[in-house]
């Protein structure tokens, strides 16, 4: 009788113990992707920096090579990182009259399957004297290739969701 007593004793326990540590885990993955969320947005909040700025390097420092973009209804496949600056000076040389800046109006960071993350993008770009020009949407993948969180899809999702 003494060895059942201790036999369920054990096993209640190791059952306690085994809870513990997965519960102790369970918000540590949690903690590990809110901080990834975190860089990614940070990462983001860069590239728009450097869009503003036009400063070429610093946006393609942030797309891996290739990177697939979808502005419209055709998708294009930046094969290298030559061809994602060029791909950015176009765009800026064509972007909205008396464009000033782009604001993030909304940004969220969500996790995909296989180590992936997205970020769902509206944006506002706007003029000089403050003035609205443009707002979208669009979302933008990112992996974590070369241990640095890179855009390798933008796709655009027309009018933003406010």
């Amino acid at each position: 009788m003494c060895f059942f007593v201790e036999l369920r004793f054990v096993k209640q326990m190791l059952f306690k113990r085994i809870s513990l540590v997965i519960l102790l885990l369970f918000p540590l993955s949690s903690l590990a992707e809110d901080s990834i969320e975190r860089e990614i947005e940070s990462i983001y909040a860069d590239y728009i920096e450097d869009f503003i700025n036009n400063v070429f390097d610093g946006m393609v420092s942030h797309f891996q090579a290739p990177t697939m973009v979808r502005l419209s209804d055709e998708s294009t496949v930046l094969e290298t990182t030559a061809i994602i600056k060029d791909f950015f000076r176009d765009m800026k040389s064509t972007i909205q009259k008396g464009y000033a800046y782009s604001k993030v109006d909304k940004i969220e960071v969500k996790k995909a399957p296989n180590s992936i993350y997205f970020a769902d993008v509206n944006f506002s770009r706007y003029n000089r004297s403050d003035e609205l020009l443009m707002a979208g949407h669009t979302v933008h993948f990112f992996s974590n290739q070369d241990e640095t969180w890179q855009v390798f899809y933008i796709e655009n999702l027309g009018q933003p969701i406010r």
